[in-house]
């Protein structure tokens, strides 16, 4: 599952194709399945709910990414604010719970307009 979600991540978000820096698959891969694994919960609702399957499957990853891709911020391609002029969003931003949600809600909100 981590691999899936960093493959998903580089081929959309990750330099050279997008704008974030790209994740390796092998340095630090323990750290990444903790990163991952603390969002498997909101994870398995959404794909539950959207898909009616909680599995967490390569293509819910893929999804995932391009919904981020839809934000300027999250997708790192508009300057974040004042006083934050070097920070850009990463894999462990993107994995956190409270981002998922706010990805997830701003996919829902805009589907229903």
């Amino acid at each position: 599952m981590t691999v899936d979600a960093i493959t998903a991540f580089n081929a959309k978000l990750g330099k050279p194709k997008g704008k974030l820096a790209a994740v390796s698959l092998t340095i630090g891969i323990e750290k990444r399945q903790t990163q991952v694994k603390r969002c498997l919960r909101v994870a398995t609702q959404i794909c539950r709910e959207q898909y009616g399957d909680p599995r967490v499957t390569p293509e819910f990853w893929v999804a995932y990414c391009a919904e981020i891709d839809r934000d300027p911020f999250k997708s790192g391609r508009t300057q974040p604010g004042e006083g934050h002029a070097n920070w850009r969003p990463t894999f462990e931003y993107l994995t956190r719970e409270k981002t998922m949600l706010e990805v997830f809600d701003a996919a829902v909100a805009e589907s229903a307009a």
